[in-house]
């Protein structure tokens, strides 16, 4: 006969894991509502299915085989997961909990909109709080557990989180026209050293990776110069000033209204993607039903 777990039924796991929880066919029976003599043809049922003994019943008492541990453990576990699908239909629209989430400065991504949409419409109890934080400050609140799902752009990662890919952004270096290189066309790498006197709120990057990677005078553009900027309103106020050559992400910029020229230096600073992710600790499955849905919904939604 051929071994099929699943023709088995679910009735005869379920009498099982009671069986080898007690390790009595009678205090299974007594538990289950049944009768002893169908507690002990369900037991049979399952070792003539299986073509393995499961149990040893004698006068020295109850013991499970090696088979019978293995199938016990998966029982439990059965068992719980069964569990907590009851209390997802039963309880977890009633959620009316906080949800906290950390969020940097204009996230541009459509997947959030349709995630926070779902998980409102699904926890219509629930109190939502959705607060804006530099990347650094939103992994720390994250990892306190002040927030429960953190969204950004992450250079620098914390051990203790998770990080999750839901989209991308594309940086690219922009002048306005009041910059003293807007009439020319073809801009180079060398022609911005004379110009390169503001850097606009990179993220991590102390006094001396300022001075000597963006700063320094006739120094060849590599990887370094990579960026990202934490507040963009302050960029387009630099960038509308023509003080400075700016990073921002293209999707952004071409989101707002703007009352001034600009265009991209493509020939300096080629376009690049960064990543954004959700941050979120290692025990989240410890976090409300609500947190754990949205995060679902993210990763539904950005299908990465």
């Amino acid at each position: 006969m051929k071994k099929d777990i699943l023709r088995v039924g679910l009735d005869p796991l379920i009498h099982f894991e009671s069986i080898a929880r007690f390790k009595s066919l009678k205090k299974a029976a007594d538990e289950l509502n049944l009768s002893q003599p169908a507690i002990t043809q369900s037991l049979r049922k399952l070792e003539t299915n299986l073509e393995v003994r499961l149990c040893v019943r004698s006068r020295a008492g109850f013991a499970l085989t090696e088979a019978g541990q293995r199938l016990f453990k998966l029982c439990k576990d059965l068992k719980d997961n069964l569990r907590g699908f009851e209390t997802f239909l039963t309880k977890d629209q009633e959620f009316d909990g906080l949800l906290c989430i950390g969020i940097i400065d204009n996230f541009q991504n459509k997947v959030l909109e349709l995630a926070i949409k779902k998980t409102i419409h699904f926890f219509p109890k629930m109190k939502i709080s959705i607060q804006v934080h530099a990347a650094k400050e939103i992994q720390n609140l994250v990892s306190d557990g002040e927030i429960e799902i953190g969204l950004g752009i992450f250079n620098r990662k914390l051990q203790q989180l998770t990080y999750r890919l839901i989209g991308e952004e594309t940086i690219a270096h922009y002048i306005s026209e009041k910059h003293p290189l807007w009439s020319k066309r073809d801009i180079r790498t060398d022609d911005i050293n004379e110009y390169r006197k503001t850097w606009v709120d990179i993220i991590n990057r102390d006094r001396l990776a300022l001075d000597s990677e963006i700063f320094s005078e006739g120094k060849k553009q590599t990887a370094k110069y990579r960026s990202y900027v934490n507040n963009l309103n302050a960029a387009l106020l630099v960038l509308r000033s023509g003080t400075s050559i700016v990073p921002i992400p293209s999707e952004y910029l071409e989101s707002r209204v703007l009352d001034f020229k600009y265009r991209p230096l493509n020939s300096a600073f080629p376009p690049y993607s960064v990543k954004q992710e959700v941050a979120t600790r290692r025990d989240f499955l410890n976090a409300s039903p609500a947190a754990k849905f949205l995060l679902d919904q993210l990763q539904k939604f950005a299908r990465i």
